[in-house]
């Protein structure tokens, strides 16, 4: 039965549409019924019906919603943005011949380019990083010039960006954002390309459009002229992909760029229990740039959401542990279950604390093992200095870091002693000192705990110091002393240096386990997801952890752009739950004290304060 607001959406035929969907109000029901109502009550041929999603998994669902609606097949496309313009651009004969490169073969490019700016390439985040730069430029349809001042490369981005598009036009080769930016071009600039296409497609409708680019805009209307039988739906206030040029102000401007265009709200909730939807209303309330709208729920339920104060991340593992089990006695399965949080690091403990309690879990999205990144390696190589012999791998990750100007030709054998290391140097009086010097660390913190050895690494051997010189930004200098202090974190008061490097390896096969089964059916355990992924998704008992500042909002959100999208981001996350909703945060971390996440006191009265 549907309710009034989604009859009118089903039943809009002709001209611009906005339909406002917020959590749970049935938004995949409503396009799928529209499109259905097109072909059998208007008469619409359906090859000229072109639904758009953002995913390829959301395609195939309201592809399958559907054919279950309409009895039988319908040559309707359904498809995500890239997927529909490669198509397009795929019929033209000046992209034949063409490949797409992804994974493997983009980053050979990278490093190609990278190598012929005489940039040096310090670990594979760098290309991580400017993957992610380039992609963003292009998305966002911004000026590279620009866009320089903000990345870590400064100006030597614009250089990049040059040599990488160069190099690719060389190879005959297209990435995965030329898709969107080849076919709006010619959108734009070949008249009987466009045509063609305007006339293929007659009604186009667009699910998610809050999280449409620049490109990916301007393509779309210049697709939907000249009927402008433009039907799109989305919730502003779910709008948390700004980092790849995702524009919310965008769906705020479709009525001064359609001011004939009707606008539809479905302002039920369907999916969470009432004390969760009032409680996600009071918070979201807080964003100004935004639709106003008022979200009721369908449910009767009054529903159920707490805080909870942690002393520290082990205690905050252990206490979500413990509750996941006690919902579990209570009759609530697993997989109905799910934690949510802000980034992989932040789960970390909880992965250790779930593994150790026998909670079955899995990880929906791949994650970079962080027990592999190069800085607990550089620190592992330290603690393996303190036996006897010393390994050529162990020498060559750390022996310039800090700077101390050995020669990779003084480790003259796989495995050396620090007296063959001195008698290379005998006739260089200041390096054979500072080989001492080295010596003389490893020696001490090598009598130290685990935790004492990774301290001294870090601030009397200056590792520390190290990392600060190399970091080209505050936001890269951070993201590795996260990583530092994670490592630090795995030695357990008392534990030997043994101990530290056993646990270590621990807890990275365990990751690695886990990925391995990322891309495998949901086996009925607990959901851990970040709250990015949680998206679309919904449980019956949802736990947010890491609920403090400079997590969730992220230390690096400076304004206030910035903040409102990391409370659209915490909004998200809340509105997965349907009957209970905890969250957590920590009091303290290293030893020190840190605040609750301001998003926890915006939910205002009614807070059930645990400790």
């Amino acid at each position: 039965m549907l309710s009034t607001s989604q009859q009118q959406a089903v039943n809009h035929v002709n001209g611009p549409c906005l339909t406002l969907a917020g959590p749970g109000s049935g938004k995949t029901y409503v396009l799928t019924r529209r499109i259905c109502h097109l072909i059998s009550e208007e008469g619409v041929n359906p090859e000229s019906i072109l639904v758009i999603t953002f995913t390829k998994a959301a395609a195939i669902e309201m592809k399958e919603r559907f054919f279950s609606l309409m009895g039988e097949s319908a040559p309707v496309v359904f498809g995500t943005f890239h997927s529909v313009f490669l198509q397009m651009l795929c019929s033209e004969p000046r992209f034949r011949g063409y490949e797409l490169i992804t994974g493997k073969r983009k980053y050979g490019i990278l490093k190609e380019v990278m190598a012929s700016c005489e940039i040096p390439i310090e670990s594979d985040e760098d290309l991580d990083t400017l993957e992610k730069d380039i992609s963003f430029v292009k998305n966002a349809d911004t000026s590279v010039l620009e866009f320089a001042k903000e990345t870590l490369w400064d100006q030597d981005f614009v250089r990049l960006y040059e040599h990488y598009e160069a190099r690719k036009a060389s190879y005959r080769f297209m990435d995965f954002d030329d898709m969107l930016t080849k076919a709006r071009d010619m959108l734009k600039s070949d008249i009987t390309f466009r045509e063609k296409w305007q006339r293929r497609f007659c009604y186009i409708l667009v699910d998610e459009v809050q999280d449409m680019n620049a490109i990916q805009y301007e393509a779309v209307r210049l697709l939907a002229l000249p009927e402008n039988n433009l039907f799109v739906v989305g919730d502003d206030d779910q709008s948390i992909y700004g980092f790849r040029g995702a524009n919310p102000e965008l769906m705020l401007h479709f009525q001064e760029d359609y001011p004939e265009a009707k606008v539809i709200r479905l302002g039920e909730n369907y999916r969470s229990d009432r004390q969760i939807v009032e409680a996600a209303g009071r918070l979201i309330a807080h964003n100004t740039n935004r639709f106003a709208k008022e979200v009721k729920t369908h449910s009767e339920e009054a529903g159920i959401w707490s805080v909870v104060s942690c002393r520290d991340g082990d205690w905050e593992a252990d206490y979500i542990c413990k509750t996941l089990l006690q919902w579990h006695d209570e009759g609530e399965a697993f997989g109905d279950m799910a934690v949510l949080f802000r980034n992989h690091a932040h789960c970390q403990k909880l992965v250790e604390a779930l593994s150790d309690a026998k909670v079955p879990c899995f990880l929906r999205e791949p994650a970079k093992n962080p027990y592999q990144h190069y800085v607990m390696q550089d620190l592992v190589a330290y603690l393996r200095l303190g036996s006897k012999m010393l390994h050529r791998r162990d020498l060559f990750r750390i022996m310039n870091r800090p700077n101390r100007y050995f020669s990779r030709a003084s480790v003259t054998s796989e495995w050396i002693t620090f007296e063959h290391w001195k008698t290379y140097y005998k006739q260089q009086s200041w390096l054979y000192e500072r080989v001492e010097q080295l010596e003389r660390h490893v020696n001490f913190y090598g009598r130290l705990s685990g935790k004492g050895a990774v301290k001294y690494i870090r601030k009397v051997v200056g590792y520390d110091a190290y990392l600060s010189e190399c970091a080209r930004s505050e936001d890269e200098l951070d993201a590795m002393m996260q990583v530092a202090d994670a490592f630090e974190d795995l030695a357990k008061e008392g534990a030997s240096i043994a101990e530290l490097l056993h646990r270590w390896e621990q807890t990275k096969s365990q990751f690695d386990r886990m990925n391995e089964e990322i891309n495998k059916e949901n086996n009925g355990g607990v959901g851990l997801y970040t709250l990015h992924g949680s998206k679309g998704l919904e449980f019956s008992r949802v736990v947010m952890l890491g609920c403090n500042e400079g997590k969730i909002p992220s230390r690096r959100a400076k304004t206030e752009k910035q903040v409102e999208e990391e409370r659209r981001l915490f909004y998200v996350g809340m509105t997965r739950a349907k009957k209970q909703l905890l969250f957590t945060f920590v009091e303290k971390e290293k030893d020190e004290k840190i605040s609750p996440s301001r998003f926890l006191g915006e939910l205002q009265e009614a807070v059930e304060l645990k400790n």
